[in-house]
């Protein structure tokens, strides 16, 4: 978590987010595994959530936020999938359920 002041003449806060899944197949078999997360949602102009990894244009949340993987793991294999995004809002409004 990231957070930092924004903006010349309306000052705005910004938070990124960063998260690393880290996904172990422990089986002697190929597992094909859909990972799902989320992003947040805004409902209000003011506040604004950038996808920022993946690339919106490499993989787009549907409309209630949720990414999806597809990972194909060989036997005894590990792989990390990478989750960033930013979200940006008034200085002076108060942001409830990032935490």
């Amino acid at each position: 978590r990231f957070t930092e002041e924004v903006g010349t003449f309306s000052k705005k806060t910004r938070v990124t987010y960063e998260f690393a899944i880290l996904v172990n197949n422990l089986r002697t078999r190929l597992v094909k595994l859909l990972l799902r997360d989320q992003v947040p949602l805004s409902r209000n102009e003011d506040v604004v959530v950038k996808l920022l990894d993946p690339q919106e244009n490499a993989m787009k949340p549907d409309v209630d936020g949720i990414l999806r993987w597809t990972l194909n793991l060989a036997p005894q294999s590990k792989q990390t999938v990478k989750l960033k995004f930013s979200v940006e809002y008034p200085r002076d409004l108060r942001l409830y359920g990032l935490e």
